[in-house]
């Protein structure tokens, strides 16, 4: 009985050791620290104005912007999530979120829109994209999105994310 509780003594102090943060236990890859658990400060300058929805704005209101990579695949992400409206545009092969205007053959393409579940894909996007300086970056539509209901003066701003 006395060799089990030393067993189980030594175990106890193997796992304690090794679930420390002072020891040198493996830590997941990309593990964060939550570090205090503070309140995230939400930008509220988000905003999107679309003539066929409700228009939106402040803290409640969930616009993000993003460049990722998906496998080899490099690609631009706007997202929008309302109560009633949720939309996604992502477009491949972008490296930055760029800026500028992006007309013509320099439109956003080939991208893929899905608003409120419905799909277009392979469509070419033309925006003015501007870079607030704030964090955030806004979308001017300069014209109809084929197969979709985004026209010519929609916008949204986003923040980029993350």
């Amino acid at each position: 009985m006395k060799k089990i509780a030393i067993l189980i003594f030594i175990l106890s102090s193997f796992m304690l050791i090794s679930c420390s943060d002072d020891g040198s236990g493996d830590k997941e890859k990309g593990y964060v620290d939550p570090g205090d658990w503070t309140e995230k400060v939400v930008n509220p300058s988000k905003t999107y104005n679309f003539a066929n929805y409700p228009d939106n704005s402040g803290e409640d209101c969930l616009a993000i912007i993003y460049q990722n990579t998906l496998g080899e695949d490099n690609f631009l992400g706007i997202a929008i999530k309302e109560t009633g409206f949720n939309l996604k545009i992502y477009c491949s092969g972008y490296t930055s979120i760029p800026s500028g205007t992006l007309t013509g053959v320099n439109a956003l393409s080939p991208c893929t829109v899905i608003i409120n579940g419905v799909k277009t894909n392979d469509v070419a996007i033309d925006v003015i994209m501007t870079n607030n300086g704030d964090g955030t970056h806004t979308i001017q539509f300069q014209d109809t999105v084929i197969g979709t209901n985004i026209q010519n003066g929609d916008s949204i701003t986003a923040v980029k994310y993350p």
